[in-house]
């Protein structure tokens, strides 16, 4: 059967808000064929409902719609980590020295002195994640720490609250993913201004995303070993 002849088979409910009286008027248009001489297309049947009934249908249309979530990807980009050994970094991700993201190292000296006792190549970089991403009053700063040890790259990735934050926003995810699944992941507890993934490692040529998730809403990042 061709498109064209399933388009034919489709049905359509046409909705009238009609008296009682309109409605037998039409009733008899219909019977004598001449509604749909008018309408121009066939007509299969024609039924009386309440408006209560009509409402109430449609009030619980409106009520499941609102139950769906949105599961709503409003950021998704790339980023190659072999490129970034050779200062080939994308421009969205700030150092740790930059001036807007330099309070890190006061507030978390640790953050700082982790990376003395290294015996490879180091990298750390910051992505801000603000509001216009997960559509909300807040920043959070997605901090990634990488460490290339011949060909392995050791990762730590965590996720703190902004400078003019005591907190990061309860219930917010961070989740490490592969292969379309989730391989780890952390949630945020109220007082909580900083939380992190397992260290982990990857091989060149692997990928992974890393999700920041609030809600219905997320943010994801791409990244190739």
């Amino acid at each position: 059967m061709s498109k064209q002849q399933n388009d034919s088979l489709k049905k359509y409910r046409i909705k009238f808000n009609v008296s009682c009286s309109e409605f037998n008027k039409l009733f008899q248009l219909h019977k004598s064929g001449e509604l749909q001489e008018l309408l121009g297309i066939p007509i299969l049947e024609l039924e009386a409902f309440p408006l209560k009934k009509i409402a109430i249908e449609q009030d619980e249309q409106e009520q499941e719609a609102i139950k769906e979530p949105l599961n709503t990807v409003l950021a998704r980009q790339v980023s190659h980590l072999s490129q970034w050994f050779k200062g080939i970094i994308e421009s969205r991700w700030k150092d740790i020295q930059d001036p807007e993201v330099e309070y890190l190292s006061q507030m978390f000296p640790a953050f700082k002195s982790d990376t003395d006792h290294s015996e490879g190549t180091i990298i750390q970089r910051c992505l801000v994640i603000n509001r216009s991403m997960l559509i909300q009053d807040f920043i959070v700063l997605l901090v990634i720490k990488l460490e290339r040890i011949k060909t392995e790259i050791k990762a730590n990735v965590r996720l703190f609250a902004a400078e003019n934050k005591n907190s990061l926003p309860q219930g917010i995810i961070l989740r490490l993913c592969s292969q379309g699944e989730c391989k780890k992941q952390v949630e945020a507890r109220e007082a909580d201004d900083c939380i992190q993934l397992p260290r982990f490692k990857v091989q060149p040529g692997d990928q992974f995303t890393i999700e920041v998730v609030l809600a219905d809403v997320s943010f994801v990042e791409e990244f190739i070993a």
